[in-house]
């Protein structure tokens, strides 16, 4: 539920402790749909909920690419500690870094804004949904290309690598898809299932 107070959208009281509470309980149903909700749907809705807040934050850090840089250096400082000493995955602590990982994500594309190095990133933030339907198998392949040849030794570099692939090969894929007109229902969501008020059924339109 959203409350609006002089024209600002806030979360009701109750909804966030709610998703906090299902993304801190250890959820193992062994249903995905389940499970994956009760993990990750905070992160979704609090994007949403948040927007006003997001927004405002991330114009303040444009005009201090400084402080931007400051707030992701010590989320990467706060994080890896957290993980070489073990309690990254404790219950609560996973969620705080991840709202913490979410507010440093912000700080680094208001940096690549302000320097213009944003270009890239923008084409993927215009075709998230894209890289998040389609980014499983890609990733999945490049993985085990990677660590049965063992052409890169570095886990870090392995893992670099499979991201990259994850993001630009359902890019690459949504592309040919468009430019064929084969396999659009794959991301477009029908008409049956659309929502009076929302966006067209057509669904996803920019080119990359």
């Amino acid at each position: 539920m959203i409350v609006s107070v002089e024209g600002t959208d806030y979360p009701d009281s109750e909804t966030i402790p709610v998703l906090a509470v299902l993304e801190i309980a250890p959820i193992e149903t062994g249903a995905i749909v389940i499970d994956e909700f009760c993990n990750r749907f905070i992160y979704f809705y609090s994007g949403f909920a948040f927007a006003w807040f997001i927004k405002k934050y991330a114009e303040t850090l444009l005009r201090q690419p400084f402080l931007s840089a400051a707030l992701v250096a010590s989320w990467i400082a706060v994080t890896a500690t957290y993980v070489l000493i073990g309690f990254s995955k404790l219950p609560g602590i996973s969620l705080l870094l991840g709202m913490y990982g979410s507010l440093a994500l912000i700080a680094l594309a208001a940096w690549c804004v302000k320097f213009k190095w944003h270009r890239a990133f923008a084409i993927c933030g215009r075709n998230s949904l894209v890289i998040y339907l389609a980014f499983f198998l890609p990733m999945a392949v490049a993985r085990e290309a990677l660590v049965n040849s063992g052409i890169i030794a570095s886990a870090g570099l392995v893992s670099l690598a499979v991201t990259i692939t994850a993001v630009i090969a359902p890019l690459l894929f949504y592309e040919l898809i468009k430019r064929t007109g084969y396999g659009l229902f794959l991301f477009r969501r029908p008409a049956f299932a659309h929502l009076p008020g929302t966006h067209s059924p057509e669904g996803l339109r920019h080119s990359i």
